[in-house]
């Protein structure tokens, strides 16, 4: 499958209500990967995101890093990544050290300690639940795409 095909599948999968189906205000959307990840490609200050839903119960964004981001942790929201391009390592599970609430439900820290560690790479797909520390690192000079969807327990 295409890369196009991935980013348009991840965001199309982000847009469903918890029952499955688009709720009947949304309209129909289809983002070519090109605009995709130019909406997101200037990260060099941090992670940038571009939200292309929002409802109260489910999020569809794409997200490119260019470097490394802060241990996380979403009391609230269940998070379905499919990797678009580049090479990540992601750390779940563990301690986050240091976490801080942000916002909400929404915490920040320096790293996680003793947590499950893999390599990402395009196509893979990732769930992480919501309540579960999560850490994504980058190799100097590496960039990273890839599309969220999120859905509120």
């Amino acid at each position: 499958m295409g890369k196009q095909n991935w980013v348009f599948l991840a965001l199309l999968a982000g847009g469903l209500s918890l029952s499955g189906r688009a709720l009947a205000s949304d309209p129909f959307q289809y983002i070519p990967a090109a605009k995709a990840a130019a909406d997101v490609a200037d990260s060099a200050k941090g992670p940038a995101t571009k939200i292309y839903f929002s409802h109260d119960n489910f999020q569809g964004l794409m997200s490119g890093r260019s470097k490394s981001g802060q241990a996380e942790l979403h009391m609230h929201w269940n998070d379905y990544i499919t990797v678009v391009s580049g090479v990540a390592t992601l750390t779940v599970g563990g301690s986050g050290v240091n976490m801080k609430e942000v916002s909400p439900g929404e915490l920040r820290g320096d790293r996680i300690e003793g947590g499950k560690t893999v390599t990402l790479h395009p196509g893979d797909i990732v769930t992480i639940p919501a309540g579960m520390p999560h850490w994504m690192q980058l190799a100097p000079g590496m960039k990273f795409l890839y599309s969220v969807s999120k859905t509120r327990e």
